[in-house]
């Protein structure tokens, strides 16, 4: 209970900062929107692999250009995120898909949820590297969701056995304990 509260806060201070500095936009917000071009910054937790970084800005593009895009018209995800544990993870990878939600990353704009499948590329050995950021069917408490408010990430995504749970809320290494 004390590690998934300590990941829970981990992962509010990841969306506060994904969301948070002016890189990304949710519809509906007094503010000028960003184009689906912007990118989602920041990072997620996990206790099993560590930190997920959602853009190089975070650390440093000299190496490679990475980032997660969100269209804000169709909601949909794409790009790679990067993990030092087990390298790319991939917003919009092709079905098919392990179960329902049979779709990638979306998020609906109406509802503030976050569904679908992204997949870790290090798959192999007996893992498939999917992980689940939410299912509107049989949704979890506190499944990714971005709150209109804060334009924040919140909530848990599952990455089996291997990746475990991960916070999306957590500002950045050092700041989470």
């Amino acid at each position: 209970m004390k590690n998934k509260r300590a990941i829970l806060i981990i992962a509010v201070c990841v969306l506060i900062l994904v969301l948070g500095n002016g890189l990304y936009k949710v519809p509906g917000q007094e503010e000028a929107m960003g184009s689906s071009s912007d990118k989602v910054s920041g990072y997620a937790w996990s206790d099993n692999i560590g930190w997920i970084s959602f853009n190089c800005t975070d650390v440093s593009c000299t190496s490679s250009d990475y980032g997660v895009d969100v269209d804000l018209g169709s909601g949909d995800f794409s790009g790679y995120a990067w993990s030092d544990n087990i390298g790319w993870i991939d917003f919009s990878p092709n079905p098919p898909y392990p179960s329902a939600p049979n779709y990638s990353a979306n998020y609906d704009s109406s509802t503030g949820e976050v569904n679908g499948w992204i997949r870790a590329l290090s798959y192999g050995d007996s893992w498939d590297g999917w992980i689940l950021l939410g299912d509107e069917v049989n949704s979890w408490t506190n499944q990714v969701s971005i709150n209109p408010d804060t334009k924040e990430f919140e909530g848990w995504a599952w990455g089996s056995s291997v990746i475990g749970w991960i916070s999306f809320n957590c500002s950045g290494p050092g700041t989470c304990q």
